[in-house]
């Protein structure tokens, strides 16, 4: 299962508002990790109903906030594709000697 983490925020210091979320995923299998960093920009509008201040967030908004923006099920996949090359690997090194 993959697993968001927020890395940190920036964010108005007038109004609270995030404008850009920093994020990490992992996704863990057979004692291996793979991880992809990124970030998601924002627009706050203070006005608005859904507005959520800094001072008022949970991290489980924010990752529903980077899952909206994010294509998750590509995401997922290419780490699992990484961690499948490191478990079947399609090429090795090494000497025969």
């Amino acid at each position: 299962m993959l697993d968001i983490t927020i890395e940190n925020l920036d964010r108005n210091v007038s109004d609270g508002g995030v404008t850009c979320v920093y994020w990490r995923a992992f996704l863990r299998q057979d004692g291996i990790t793979e991880s992809a960093y990124g970030s998601v920009s924002l627009a706050p509008d203070p006005v608005s109903s859904g507005f959520i201040a800094f001072d008022s967030l949970d991290e489980e908004t924010v990752c529903d906030w980077v899952c909206a923006e994010v294509d998750i099920t590509a995401l997922e996949a290419s780490l699992q594709s990484r961690i499948d090359e490191k478990l079947t690997p399609k090429t090795v090194m090494g000497l025969p000697w």
